[in-house]
């Protein structure tokens, strides 16, 4: 059975947990700065499917969001930061 070390555990989690959000970022920077913004849909969306048991049950939802919100806001602060250097180095 493959076990984590209990003191890998919290990076592996924090690292799981800003995977996908930050695998969008990284392929957008390559293809295209302008479009970074479409990284916080992206998010949005594969957070929902994958967290969609979690919301819709009534136990859980609060707990959920704590999670993904926080996920979202870190997003959106890295695509504008994303695009503000952009728009920088274009305009010079």
């Amino acid at each position: 059975m493959f076990d984590i070390p209990f003191e890998y555990g919290e990076a592996f989690t924090i690292i799981m947990y800003f995977a996908p959000a930050l695998i969008s970022l990284v392929v957008l920077w390559f293809a295209n700065k302008k479009l970074s913004w479409i990284a916080i849909p992206i998010t949005i969306i594969a957070d929902l499917v994958a967290f969609w048991s979690a919301l819709t049950n009534y136990e859980f939802w609060q707990l959920a969001l704590v999670f993904l919100i926080p996920q979202i806001i870190v997003v959106t602060a890295i695509s504008l930061i994303i695009m503000r250097i952009y728009r920088r180095k274009s305009s010079k």
